[in-house]
């Protein structure tokens, strides 16, 4: 009986390590590889399945307030599959597109070391170098395999995914190198991760045109200075962060123009046939509301939003920008899954920051991730989007996994 119980541990051991390691791959191929990351995700579910050791791993979930809010907003969505308006491809394609909730337990079932969380990581800072790499290398080259052939240095540069999701996840990093770069001893160490949230930063500023990104890269620096300097700092810290935003802003065209014609649209909006970025999302905001008061509590059902949206919208032209989703997932959720979900949506972000206040060794990536995510998610749908999801869920699986690495397990 003994030697039959041998093997089995041998084998469960080397699918959690197997398990352990696909989320580093997840992490790793976040920005620039799908293939990557839908093999790592198969890996990864498949190891923890047949790592066994579930009365472990159901202890490291419940007592998690992420992974609690995570697995309830996902049942939520599940349950609105019963009554969704939608049909059964778009219900089942809704509820798969949401599935990727359930990575958030399962990655904080896993990663419950300090070892792995340093792993995780590193895994996510290099596959962040390879995508700034080829953000600054596509501005002069045409690199056959990225997804832009710009030669401009005002040209969008999202070079594997879309440039709103490649900000995005740039604007975290962003914050990720300066935090690395406080925890660090040597010099030579905290120069290089500062470079590197520069290039990360400027990337933003200087070569994109996404306004989102832009947005959230300001609101993620504020967030950063406010909980991570020292109460005596916070006003001098405050005054140099307002004067290197405005020294961007004089220095960046990119930035101009585009808050300059979002200004342009906002002022000349038209509830019919205005196509632009702001006068679009308006609309869309305007028939999600009138789509909430029909079934407030409750909702249309997962996968309903695109049905709806098409009878709503009589112009071909307008349902092409805004029939798939209504770029807000708080609205979004108020359509599909009502109040409710949005209430269940707000208790995740709430539990991240819960997640903080109870951490003796408090990580400032954790509120600069809530900023990031609440704002991305006022003007796109950052859950259901694939190329922002890829990010976001597995990316809070790790945040609530633990604190971040220590300066002895960065050095």
């Amino acid at each position: 009986m003994r030697l039959a119980i041998i093997p089995m541990t041998f084998f469960q051991n080397r699918m959690l390590t197997m398990a352990q390691w696909s989320v580093v791959g997840i992490l790793v191929s976040i920005s620039f590889s799908k293939a990557l990351f839908n093999t790592s995700s198969a890996l990864m579910i498949i190891g923890w399945l047949l790592s066994g050791d579930f009365p472990c791993k159901w202890q490291l979930m419940q007592k998690n307030p992420v992974t609690k809010a995570s697995v309830a907003l996902f049942f939520i969505i599940v349950g609105s599959a019963l009554y969704s308006e939608a049909d059964l491809h778009r219900t089942l394609i809704g509820v798969q597109a949401y599935s990727k909730l359930l990575f958030i337990p399962i990655i904080v079932s896993l990663i419950d070391t300090a070892q792995w969380r340093r792993r995780c990581w590193n895994g996510f800072a290099a596959g962040m170098v390879v995508t700034l790499a080829h953000v600054y290398a596509d501005v002069w080259l045409e690199i056959p395999w990225t997804r832009t052939y710009q030669n401009t240095l005002n040209g969008d540069t999202g070079v594997f995914e879309h440039h709103i999701a490649q900000t995005v996840v740039m604007a975290f990093f962003t914050a990720f190198c300066l935090h690395r770069a406080w925890t660090l001893q040597r010099l030579g160490q905290r120069l290089f991760w500062v470079l590197l949230s520069l290039l990360s930063a400027l990337s933003i500023t200087h070569l994109s045109i996404a306004r989102t990104g832009q947005v959230t890269l300001l609101m993620a620096m504020l967030t950063l200075l406010m909980v991570s300097v020292p109460k005596k700092w916070v006003l001098p810290s405050l005054g140099g962060f307002i004067l290197m935003t405005i020294l961007l802003v004089f220095s960046s065209s990119s930035l101009q123009n585009r808050f300059q014609l979002a200004y342009e649209e906002v002022t000349k909006f038209q509830f019919k046939n205005d196509y632009s970025s702001v006068g679009a999302r308006l609309q869309m905001w305007n028939i999600s509301l009138d789509l909430i008061k029909e079934r407030p509590l409750l909702g249309h059902g997962v996968g309903s939003y695109p049905l709806l949206a098409e009878k709503a919208f009589a112009d071909e032209r307008m349902c092409n920008i805004g029939c798939a989703q209504p770029h807000n997932q708080y609205l979004l959720f108020g359509v599909e899954i009502g109040l409710l979900g949005v209430l269940v949506f707000a208790s995740l972000l709430a539990s991240i920051c819960v997640a903080w206040l109870s951490m003796p060794d408090r990580n400032p990536l954790l509120p600069v991730y809530v900023t990031i995510l609440g704002l991305t998610c006022l003007s796109d749908s950052g859950l259901l989007i694939r190329a922002q999801a890829y990010f976001f869920i597995p990316m809070l699986g790790l945040l609530a996994s633990g604190p971040f690495i220590s300066n002895e397990e960065t050095t």
